[in-house]
Protein backbone atom coordinates (compact mmCIF):
# COMPACT_ATOMS: atom_id res chain seq x y z
CA UNK A 1 0.00 0.00 0.00
CA UNK A 2 1.36 3.52 -0.89
CA UNK A 3 0.77 6.84 1.10
CA UNK A 4 1.59 10.17 1.02
CA UNK A 5 5.02 10.87 2.52
CA UNK A 6 7.18 14.60 2.78
CA UNK A 7 8.83 15.57 -0.39
CA UNK A 8 12.44 14.48 -1.30
CA UNK A 9 13.38 18.52 -1.26
CA UNK A 10 11.71 19.12 2.27
CA UNK A 11 13.72 15.79 3.18
CA UNK A 12 16.75 16.73 1.86
CA UNK A 13 17.26 19.95 3.68
CA UNK A 14 15.78 18.35 6.74
CA UNK A 15 17.21 14.85 7.19
CA UNK A 16 20.05 13.32 4.44
CA UNK A 17 22.22 15.94 5.24
CA UNK A 18 22.97 13.90 8.42
CA UNK A 19 24.98 10.98 8.70
CA UNK A 20 22.35 8.57 10.33
CA UNK A 21 20.51 9.05 7.02
CA UNK A 22 23.42 9.03 4.33
CA UNK A 23 22.02 5.46 3.29
CA UNK A 24 19.14 6.85 1.85
CA UNK A 25 20.92 9.28 -0.16
CA UNK A 26 23.14 6.88 -1.14
CA UNK A 27 20.42 4.67 -2.17
CA UNK A 28 19.36 7.29 -4.62
CA UNK A 29 22.62 8.28 -6.02
CA UNK A 30 23.77 4.62 -6.33
CA UNK A 31 20.41 3.70 -8.44
CA UNK A 32 21.18 7.15 -10.20
CA UNK A 33 24.45 6.15 -11.19
CA UNK A 34 24.26 2.27 -11.60
CA UNK A 35 27.20 2.01 -9.11
CA UNK A 36 27.15 1.55 -5.41
CA UNK A 37 28.42 4.65 -3.67
CA UNK A 38 29.72 5.28 -0.35
CA UNK A 39 28.90 8.90 1.04
CA UNK A 40 31.45 9.97 3.79
CA UNK A 41 30.94 13.52 4.28
CA UNK A 42 28.98 16.26 2.70
CA UNK A 43 30.84 19.19 2.28
CA UNK A 44 29.10 22.86 2.62
CA UNK A 45 30.80 24.76 0.16
CA UNK A 46 32.90 23.57 -2.68
CA UNK A 47 34.57 26.25 -4.81
CA UNK A 48 37.35 24.78 -6.80
CA UNK A 49 35.50 21.45 -8.03
CA UNK A 50 32.66 22.26 -10.88
CA UNK A 51 30.10 20.62 -10.05
CA UNK A 52 27.73 17.97 -12.09
CA UNK A 53 23.70 18.51 -12.66
CA UNK A 54 21.29 16.02 -13.68
CA UNK A 55 17.64 17.50 -14.73
CA UNK A 56 15.03 14.77 -13.95
CA UNK A 57 12.07 15.80 -15.73
CA UNK A 58 9.88 14.48 -12.86
CA UNK A 59 6.15 16.14 -13.64
CA UNK A 60 6.71 14.64 -17.22
CA UNK A 61 6.91 11.30 -15.65
CA UNK A 62 4.23 8.83 -16.79
CA UNK A 63 4.03 6.82 -13.12
CA UNK A 64 4.95 3.40 -14.89
CA UNK A 65 8.00 1.86 -12.64
CA UNK A 66 10.80 -0.41 -15.47
CA UNK A 67 13.40 -0.09 -13.43
CA UNK A 68 15.21 0.91 -10.02
CA UNK A 69 15.82 4.54 -10.94
CA UNK A 70 11.59 4.92 -11.69
CA UNK A 71 11.16 3.93 -8.04
CA UNK A 72 12.82 6.77 -6.97
CA UNK A 73 11.59 9.24 -9.18
CA UNK A 74 7.68 7.80 -8.68
CA UNK A 75 8.49 8.77 -4.83
CA UNK A 76 10.21 12.59 -6.06
CA UNK A 77 6.99 12.95 -8.16
CA UNK A 78 4.02 11.37 -6.09
CA UNK A 79 5.63 11.60 -2.41
CA UNK A 80 4.87 8.36 -1.88
CA UNK A 81 6.70 5.09 -2.12
CA UNK A 82 4.99 1.60 -3.00
CA UNK A 83 5.25 -1.41 -1.10
CA UNK A 84 6.42 -3.21 -4.05
CA UNK A 85 9.80 -0.85 -4.58
CA UNK A 86 13.04 -2.64 -4.12
CA UNK A 87 15.33 0.64 -4.97
CA UNK A 88 18.45 1.41 -2.28
CA UNK A 89 17.73 3.35 -0.08
CA UNK A 90 13.74 3.40 -0.52
CA UNK A 91 12.78 1.41 2.90
CA UNK A 92 15.16 3.19 5.00
CA UNK A 93 13.83 6.79 3.18
CA UNK A 94 10.16 4.91 3.79
CA UNK A 95 10.92 4.72 7.63
CA UNK A 96 12.81 7.66 8.56
CA UNK A 97 9.74 9.85 6.96
CA UNK A 98 7.24 7.75 8.25
CA UNK A 99 8.57 9.48 11.73
CA UNK A 100 9.18 12.73 10.35
CA UNK A 101 5.52 13.06 9.77
CA UNK A 102 4.57 12.69 13.46
CA UNK A 103 3.47 15.29 15.33
CA UNK A 104 4.56 15.86 18.51
CA UNK A 105 2.56 13.67 20.67
CA UNK A 106 3.09 10.95 18.52
CA UNK A 107 6.98 11.38 18.29
CA UNK A 108 6.78 11.48 21.77
CA UNK A 109 5.28 7.98 22.03
CA UNK A 110 7.43 6.65 19.14
CA UNK A 111 10.33 8.21 20.97
CA UNK A 112 9.69 6.59 24.45
CA UNK A 113 9.15 3.26 22.98
CA UNK A 114 12.62 3.02 21.39
CA UNK A 115 13.79 4.14 24.66
CA UNK A 116 11.69 0.65 26.58
CA UNK A 117 13.07 -1.18 23.63
CA UNK A 118 16.80 -0.12 24.37
CA UNK A 119 16.09 -0.96 27.93
CA UNK A 120 14.61 -4.69 27.57
CA UNK A 121 18.00 -5.48 25.90
CA UNK A 122 19.92 -4.51 29.07
CA UNK A 123 21.10 -7.42 31.65
CA UNK A 124 20.43 -6.97 35.39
Amino acid sequence: MSRKLASFDWAMKKILRQKDNFDILEGFLSELFKFDIKIVEILESVHQIFPKYFVIRVNKFNDKTKNRIDEWIYFLKNEMIRDDFKAKGLKKAKETLDIMKLNDKERIAYNRKLENKSLEKVPI
